[in-house]
Order: C-alpha cells, then sequence, then structure tokens
C-alpha cells in the first residue's frame, strides 16, 4: 500500500511538474504582449482602473465588440467604461460588479448584455485569466464563491486551466487580440466574409438548445438586489447577430425579454435589422466597428430617453 502511495504521488509530480512547464511555454507570447503593454485583460484592466466612470459595460465578447464608449458618452453626457470581457459569464459580471465600485463608488449605471451563452457557460480559463487583475478578496470571492471547486482547481492545477487552450507553440494563444481598445471597447475592422459567414449561419441552423440554466439565472437576482442597495440604475441589452442568423436567436431575445419584465429591469434589444448588413459583423455573432456604431447610437438614443 506504501508502494503504492508513493508511485502515485510520483506519477502525479510527474504529470504536475509537465503541465506547469507547458504552461510556462504557453504562456512566453503571453508574457511578450505584457513586456509591451497589449495583451488585452492587462490593457482591460489596468485602463478602468486608471478612469472614473459612472458608467460600466458587462457581458461577454459581443459586448464589448458592440458598445463603444466614446459614441455613448458623446450622447448621453455621461463617462462610461466597457468591462465586458471574453466569454464572461453572468456569475463573472456580479463578481466584477462588486469589484468595480470599490474602484470607482460613483458608478450610477450598469448595463449588462445577456445572451444564452453568457447565462448558461463558464469559461474558466478566461474567468482565471481575469481574475488574476482583481485584488486577493475580489478574486478569491468570485473563485471560491462564484466558481466553486472546478473554478479553485483552475487556479492551482494547469491541466484544468488550459483546456482545450494548451498550445505548444503559442500560436493561437486564446487570451491575447491585437486592435485598438477604446476605454475597454474593442474596435474591430475585420468584416466577414461570405463564405466564412455561410459556414457559420449553417452551423447555426443545427443549433437546438433553447434552454437555460436556471441555477445561473439566480444570479441575476444578485445583481439586481446589489444595485438597488447601492443606487444603481440597471439595464439589460443583447448585442445583434448577423441579420441572416437573427432568426435562430429569437428564442434568447424572448426568454431574456420575460426575464427583464419579471424583475422590472429594462432590456434593450429593439434595433432594427433591417439596417445592418453582413458588412458590419466580424463574425456570425460579433459586431465590427461599423456594427458597432449603429448599436451604440440606437442603444444610447434609448438609453438617453428613459434617464431623461
Amino acid at each position: 500500500m506504501k508502494k503504492f502511495f508513493l508511485n502515485f504521488l510520483l506519477f502525479f509530480t510527474l504529470v504536475y511538474a509537465t503541465f506547469y512547464i507547458l504552461q510556462v511555454v504557453q504562456e512566453i507570447p503571453k508574457k511578450k504582449k505584457l513586456s509591451k503593454k497589449t495583451e488585452k485583460n492587462f490593457i482591460k484592466w489596468t485602463t478602468f482602473k486608471k478612469e472614473d466612470p459612472n458608467v460600466i459595460f458587462l457581458g461577454n465578447s459581443k459586448i464589448y465588440n458592440s458598445l463603444n464608449p466614446i459614441i455613448f458618452d458623446s450622447i448621453t453626457h455621461l463617462n462610461s467604461f466597457n468591462l465586458a470581457t471574453g466569454s464572461q459569464s453572468i456569475i463573472e459580471s456580479y463578481y466584477y460588479l462588486k469589484y468595480a465600485l470599490t474602484v470607482h463608488p460613483k458608478i450610477k449605471y450598469v448595463i449588462i448584455g445577456l445572451s444564452q451563452g453568457g447565462i448558461n457557460e463558464i469559461d474558466y480559463y478566461h474567468s482565471a485569466a481575469n481574475a488574476e487583475y482583481l485584488d486577493w478578496s475580489h478574486r478569491w470571492d468570485l473563485v471560491v464563491n462564484g466558481l466553486g471547486l472546478y473554478g479553485i482547481c483552475c487556479q492551482l492545477f494547469p491541466l484544468i486551466k488550459y483546456q482545450g487552450y494548451i498550445d505548444l507553440f503559442g500560436r493561437t494563444k486564446k487570451n491575447i487580440i491585437d486592435g485598438v481598445w477604446i476605454k475597454g471597447y474593442a474596435e474591430d475592422s475585420k468584416t466577414m466574409d461570405s463564405v466564412s459567414l455561410m459556414k457559420n449561419i449553417n452551423k447555426n441552423r443545427a443549433f437546438t438548445d433553447t434552454l437555460f440554466d436556471q441555477e445561473k439565472i439566480k444570479y441575476i437576482s444578485k445583481i439586481s438586489a446589489f444595485c438597488k442597495s447601492n443606487n444603481i440604475k440597471l439595464f439589460f441589452t443583447h448585442a445583434p447577430n448577423c441579420p441572416l442568423i437573427e432568426k435562430y436567436y429569437s428564442f434568447e431575445i424572448n426568454y431574456i425579454k420575460k426575464l427583464s419584465e419579471s424583475y422590472s429591469i429594462p432590456f434593450f434589444y429593439d434595433y432594427p435589422m433591417n439596417m445592418y448588413s453582413y458588412s458590419d459583423f466580424s463574425s456570425d455573432v460579433h459586431c465590427n466597428k461599423y456594427g458597432a456604431r449603429k448599436y451604440t447610437i440606437y442603444f444610447s438614443n434609448w438609453f438617453s430617453k428613459l434617464n431623461n
């Protein structure tokens, strides 16, 4: 029994050491970006700490590609920051909001982009990458109370943290992106080509899962209660998809609309899809800078009417 235990311990140590080395290799591109101050999470969080916003946007990449704070501020005369992050779940939105208010207590408006993926899914790798920029107490509040045991394991074990992201040569590192960043907003000039667009449309035609994780939806109640207790006005929105696939997401908008009504939270989704074309998108579900301009103008005018 003792020999078995020692062999198991040796095996575990070798496996852990192997993936620790892989982590070091995998982090090389990130380290280079950090040294140049061009790594996306570094830009997002360090810029946020230097700003003094009274409005923040939360959500996943659909929001950080779609809401331009410069345009929003020019219409509303407020000072906003886009704190949406890649694959941000509703759980992360709650803990980022708690952290944001300690950094900037003047925050009075919170806009959260909701989607089925943002409610149902957690990308633990992205969560761990963003948690690095929170202070110690908020980081472990997110990891322990929000992400739970799997989140803790992602912090401690590279094998779990980098599941699906290991690339020995660092060629496709997913938490690094080049481009223009404006107050947390990623300005993307890419236009989706028709071939790639049709591939994604065919993929989304097969999308049949219309269920929402009821346990994670409870975080909407937490966010609502937190905002009320801190005298913050809360708004929900849903960024547009490419017009050719928008119909496949009607269930998503209808569900979020009913959810918003149940909590008496204003929800913006009524953007005129006939004003969009595939040239306004960098992917089937991400606006480029042209689509973001349209969407931000529609949203900002709606927001201004509600608050005047």
